[in-house]
């Protein structure tokens, strides 16, 4: 159990009251993590430097308001984007396009017509290849 200036961490408190033992245990040996939290941990960690090295320019700014950053759909649109819009001129044009008017949508639109906006592309993305895991 951590300890600084006499305080304990809310986690720790919170441990105390579901499995005193664990604590103890904790405190004498280590924490222990099982290859599956291990795992987590890892991808936890890529996933943060991956967020770190995603320029702020205002790539997939629509995607990301509607779906969310880690979204899977959002990182099948950037995907997307690299793999195939940016591979041709038009498709270029298309994404240059797209950020010069992007982040003004997602200033301008209500939280409503983001819902609406979420809907047609939900409905898009099947044609584009994207397959629900």
């Amino acid at each position: 159990m951590k300890k600084s200036n006499n305080r304990f961490a809310v986690t720790e408190i919170v441990k105390m009251s579901r499995c005193e033992t664990l604590v103890q245990l904790d405190y004498k040996y280590g924490k222990y993590l099982t290859n599956y939290a291990n795992q987590r941990r890892l991808e936890g960690i890529k996933e943060h430097a991956d967020f770190e090295k995603e320029p702020v320019d205002g790539r997939c700014f629509v995607a990301t308001s509607i779906f969310g950053f880690y979204a899977d759909e959002t990182k099948f649109l950037r995907q997307y984007r690299d793999d195939v819009l940016l591979s041709n001129i038009f498709g270029r044009f298309l994404v240059q396009i797209y950020y010069s008017i992007s982040p003004w949508l997602i200033k301008i639109f209500p939280y409503f017509l983001l819902k609406i906006i979420r809907f047609i592309v939900v409905f898009l993305l099947p044609f584009l290849g994207y397959k629900k895991q």
